[in-house]
């Protein structure tokens, strides 16, 4: 039986993010794949694996979320993250319910409210679900940020799947 991946310590996160990564060139565009065919408005899911500048034997990929809005004025649902062996290192979160509440952090931001857009990041004591606030963007424009966050190069545009034009 494989062993498990042990847990990441933060400056382990840290320089995983930092490091420059490129986007696998055989895969010149986001693969979309719908998650099931009973959901409406259907959504889907992207996984793509990474290239570590330095060849590191670790499981780096972006994994992205994608469902589009059915409502006039309600946002499109985009999730975008950087992976370590399915572990979220880096994230950027849109359109979704609810909102994020910072815990036991003992920084500025703790016990904070967070709303969409927001940042996914490794903070001290937590390597994951701390969040800070982004600005409202476009959807390709939270798609490039993550991109310089993630030290990502050569990756390809947002392209994302047909919504339809079925709006209620």
């Amino acid at each position: 039986m494989p062993s498990a991946t042990p847990p990441l310590t933060l400056d382990a996160a840290e320089a995983l993010i930092y490091e420059a990564k490129t986007w696998d060139e055989a895969v010149p565009e986001l693969a979309w794949k719908k998650l099931s065919t009973k959901g409406f408005p259907e959504a889907y899911y992207s996984y793509n694996r990474l290239h570590p500048e330095d060849e590191h034997s670790h499981e780096l990929a972006v994994e992205c979320y994608y469902k589009p809005s059915i409502l006039q004025g309600l946002p499109a649902a985009l999730s975008l993250s950087l992976t370590y062996n399915h572990q979220r290192l880096l994230g950027v979160d849109s359109g979704m319910a609810g909102s994020h509440l910072n815990k036991s952090l003992h920084l500025p931001e703790d016990e904070r409210l967070v709303g969409h857009p927001h940042l996914h990041r490794p903070a001290p004591g937590m390597l994951k679900d701390f969040a800070e606030a982004l600005p409202a963007s476009e959807l390709a424009d939270l798609w490039e940020d993550f991109l310089l966050l993630a030290n990502l190069l050569e990756a390809p545009e947002l392209d994302l799947p047909a919504a339809g034009d079925r709006l209620l």
